[in-house]
């Protein structure tokens, strides 16, 4: 009896841990939620939808999130190369945007925010 009991303990361990593994997120799929909230902020204030390019620079990470992280980002026209935004993201482990801050345009580039923890 004994070990039945302890093979249900553990299958039910195992069965309430699967959503939480299941719902985790990439960095890369964070950084994209990231971008879609920011094009959608965007063309909200702008009247019109917003298109958006996550450029090659960019981290592209297949790594699992852990906890909240922070991606710093620096939207810019596709045109001009005119930085027109510039974004701290937070997001929860399962990639869901949680804090989005704007910055104003003469804030440090995204670059620099990150090698300097902001």
């Amino acid at each position: 009896m004994k070990r039945k009991f302890r093979k249900t303990i553990l299958l039910s361990a195992i069965a309430l841990s699967l959503p939480v593994a299941a719902q985790a997120a990439t960095e890369q799929q964070a950084l994209d939620a990231c971008a879609r909230a920011l094009a959608t902020d965007l063309g909200a204030a702008q009247g019109s939808p917003v298109g958006y390019r996550i450029g090659n620079e960019s981290s592209k990470s297949s790594a699992m999130l852990r906890g909240f992280s922070t991606f710093h980002i620096d939207a810019s026209n596709a045109s001009t190369q005119e930085v027109v935004a510039k974004v701290d993201c937070t997001v929860s482990s399962s990639g869901e945007v949680v804090k989005m801050k704007m910055l104003h345009l003469n804030a440090l580039s995204a670059e620099q925010r990150r090698q300097r923890g902001l």
